[in-house]
């Protein structure tokens, strides 16, 4: 990504937050309206966003950003962003972004972070992160530098969705998650898979939803119920 020139957010840039949409059902009651609004204001100030920045290097440290808000990296295109090993973030969403390259050295206390709708876009993972979820997104790279760093990857409506290990190089081996084998699931729902490291290697699960609308895959849901479990 060029050009690696160390920008950091202006004051006007800091604390720009996500616009969400507010709600016009006729159904809602004043009292609702009122509830819905104050919930979409304290979400407001719980992002930090980091929007439109296009052939940029994007520094961002403990001074930006705190443990109760989330970083919203969205709507850019060439740029990388480096979430530096002091910042402690409640959460990542990287939202709308073409051709960027996101780092996350520090903790993400959720251990969620979100990639939708973004098209050659890098994470590379050098913290460990419980779940990376990726939506209606193609040629998406996550890169961990330990095994141990990957918790989980869900993905949906995505193609060419990758995962890699390690140093960082030319010679770096990627794992394709969404291969062909996978089962479509119910033609009346779109198709979710998840993949984690199984007994040391990587394995891509289609998720269903058990009895308690949990999601879970049908390997564990055989485990769990044992001869319960037909095949009707």
């Amino acid at each position: 990504v060029t050009p690696r020139v160390r920008a950091r957010m202006t004051d006007g840039e800091r604390g720009r937050v996500v616009d969400e949409p507010t709600p016009t059902s006729t159904s809602l009651t004043p009292a609702d309206l009122k509830n819905i609004a104050q919930g979409l204001g304290q979400e407001r100030e719980r992002r930090v966003a980091y929007a439109d920045h296009v052939d940029q290097r994007v520094i961002i440290t403990a001074a930006d950003v705190d443990a109760k808000r989330a970083i919203h990296i969205k709507a850019s295109t060439r740029s990388a962003f480096v979430i530096e090993s002091d910042v402690k973030c409640a959460k990542v969403f990287v939202e709308g972004c073409s051709d960027c390259a996101v780092t996350v050295k520090g903790a993400v206390l959720s251990e969620h972070v979100e990639v939708w709708e973004c098209q050659g876009v890098r994470v590379r993972y050098d913290a460990p992160v419980g779940t990376t979820q990726v939506d209606q997104s193609r040629d998406v790279v996550l890169s961990f530098a330990e095994r141990g760093f990957l918790g989980a990857v869900v993905f949906a409506t995505s193609v060419d969705i990758r995962v890699s290990f390690g140093a960082e190089s030319n010679g770096a081996e990627y794992e394709r998650l969404d291969h062909d084998s996978l089962a479509p699931g119910d033609h009346r729902e779109i198709p979710q898979f998840i993949t984690r490291i199984v007994d040391g290697a990587l394995l891509t699960e289609r998720l269903i939803r058990g009895k308690d609308e949990y999601p879970t895959t049908e390997r564990e849901l055989r485990a769990a119920l044992g001869d319960e479990l037909t095949d009707d």
